[in-house]
């Protein structure tokens, strides 16, 4: 780890041009580390504790957010309950404190967000002094809120975003719900925040939505409940305590089946599996917590998992939080089945560094009668030089090939050979710098692919805005509706200047067809500048019966680049 376990003003004494190069030079109290003078403590200082500079040498002193002898967790976050504005003063965009109004139960104190608000990334948040993660212990964001009619909520702190488990889906105060902070939370001045997810693509032409949160704050985690930066909860399927998780839809027919399975892993080892018999229609889903480490700690981090699946069946898999059933809000990738043994690497892109994520695995599409099954085991976070060091944007050079597109989304079209989105090196229509394109080939007409990616908005002024920049090669006739759009959702594709085109949104467009490589500038919503965005380039069906391809079509993509410009609104 990188955290400091001394805060800056206990590292250096100087003495003149002596420097400290022996532990006489520093005096009574301190002594030379690494050329430097640092407080001595007389002896070890206990749990969550440091040894602090005092004019006589070192004292032991807690770390920050705990307190007392020993040293027990007392909390960073002030006011809590939202009675307080003056505390919350780093709120932006138009979402506020109310002191007075009602939250659950009998208590007063909200943070509110209309509409507008959850349009223009509006956000309450404190910049708060966290310890370090040597010197902590485990910690979980604790959050009590209601929603209606918004996309998601999300817990943010040192550049990561958490969505929160979809509270639309019932009435009322979600009470309590749990985060697992990662290491982007640890050491120095961070700033937590809670604010919608993402925006609609017609957030403004329709607005409508409401955020309310009742207590936002900061606590230990209990034992086993969070895994360290690195690593994965019962990355083995060993049946850790806290590990793997399972649920069974209750809908629908069969006794579809979810839980560890002793053989069924790699090399017999026991295994993660959801199964359905043949002819059930009950859904399965699985999930496992991962902390992702941040570039200074583990570069280029990358997940790595065996998998064996069932054939005629695609399963999902998504990184973020476990999502209801059916649903997948951020996609990693999908797996194809085919009855064999694989082990997967996907790239974990710049928006997950620092942060803990959910990996839920859930079957996707296939046909009723035949049987889906999935086994995962042996999970792990590992490092990846394909993997890249962008901390804005995935992979924009398109080079992490052979890994794995983190974004994938596939459907399934019975008795036709599913697509694939995937990164191809030493490809020949690739443009410079790099060797290597984004890849979308479908075999049909009726082929739902996608491949999306998140991209950090960039600071705008007040004559130019944010934009991001890549090229994209689509065919003449490609037999499909193509396009790129932005946000959560996409009702059907738009057209652009084809004829009979209905556009929907402001923030989705079609690619241009034949011609080679063109140019796509794409305008980024300048309210959220520094949070993360989704785009989304996708194949929808076109109009008419079935066609299949033979060979398959692509759609290439290239050279993603973000900045501003005065072509795209500003401050």
């Amino acid at each position: 780890m990188r955290h400091l376990a001394l805060p800056l003003t206990a590292l250096v004494v100087s003495f003149g041009g002596s420097g400290c190069g022996d532990a006489g030079a520093c005096g009574t109290g301190f002594a030379a580390e690494n050329g430097r003078c640092v407080p001595v403590c007389s002896e070890p200082c206990g749990e969550h504790a440091f040894c602090d500079e005092t004019p006589e040498g070192g004292a032991c002193a807690c770390a920050p957010g705990y307190a007392g002898d020993p040293c027990e967790w007392v909390g960073v976050l002030a006011d809590p309950e939202f009675t307080d504005p003056e505390v919350w003063s780093d709120t932006k965009n138009g979402a506020t404190v109310i002191p007075l109004a009602q939250g659950r139960g009998n208590e007063l104190g909200i943070a509110s967000f209309q509409a507008s608000v959850t349009c223009s990334a509006g956000s309450v948040a404190q910049v708060v002094e966290m310890p370090s993660y040597e010197l902590a212990e485990p910690l979980v964001v604790t959050i009590s809120y209601r929603v209606q009619n918004v996309t998601g909520v999300v817990v943010g702190y040192g550049g990561v975003f958490r969505e929160l488990v979809d509270a639309a889906l019932w009435p009322g105060w979600s009470v309590d719900q749990r985060v697992c902070l990662g290491e982007a939370a640890y050491g120095g001045p961070v700033r937590f925040e809670v604010a919608a997810s993402e925006r609609a693509p017609d957030c403004f032409t329709a607005p409508t939505g409401t955020i309310e949160v009742d207590r936002f704050d900061i606590v230990p985690a209990n034992p086993g409940e969070c895994p360290a930066p690195g690593t994965v909860l019962d990355g083995d399927a060993e049946g850790l305590e806290d590990g793997w998780q399972f649920d069974v839809q209750m809908l629908g027919e069969g006794e579809t089946e979810a839980g560890l399975t002793a053989g069924a892993g790699d090399g017999a080892s026991s295994g993660a599996r959801i199964r359905k018999p043949p002819g059930a229609t009950r859904r399965a889903r699985m999930w496992t917590k991962i902390s992702v480490p941040r570039q200074t700690t583990l570069p280029s981090p990358a997940l790595r998992f065996w998998h064996k699946a069932a054939a005629r069946y695609i399963y999902r898999v998504d990184l973020g939080t476990r999502p209801s059933f059916g649903v997948v809000r951020m996609p990693l990738g999908t797996i194809v089945g085919d009855d064999i043994a694989r082990t997967s690497t996907f790239c974990l892109p710049p928006h997950t560094h620092g942060g803990v994520f959910d990996l839920a695995f859930a079957r996707g599409t296939g046909i009723t009668e035949d049987e889906a099954e999935l086994v995962v085991d042996r999970v792990e976070i590992t490092s990846d030089d394909a993997c890249g060091t962008s901390s804005e944007v995935f992979d924009p050079s398109l080079d992490s090939a052979p890994n794995r597109w983190p974004g994938a989304l596939l459907g399934l079209v019975p008795n036709v050979e599913p697509g694939i989105v995937q990164v191809t090196n030493d490809a020949p229509e690739a443009l410079p710098p790099g060797s290597g394109v984004l890849e979308i080939r479908y075999t049909n007409s009726q082929a739902r692919l996608e491949a999306q990616t998140w991209v950090r908005v960039p600071t705008p002024t007040a004559d130019e805005g944010p934009i991001l920049r890549f090229q994209s090669n689509a065919p003449a006739n490609p037999g499909v509706e193509l396009f790129w759009a932005l946000g959560s959702a996409i009702d059907r594709p738009v057209c652009a200047d084809l004829p009979g085109c209905v556009v929907l949104s402001p923030l989705s467009n079609g690619l241009d067809l034949g011609g080679g490589w063109r140019d796509v500038p794409v305008c980024l919503p300048p309210e959220w500048a520094g949070r993360w965005f989704r785009v989304r380039l996708a194949v929808r069906p076109s109009d008419g019966p079935l066609e299949v391809f033979e060979p398959p079509r692509s759609v290439l993509f290239d050279n993603f680049e973000l900045d501003t410009d005065p072509e795209c609104p500003g401050l």
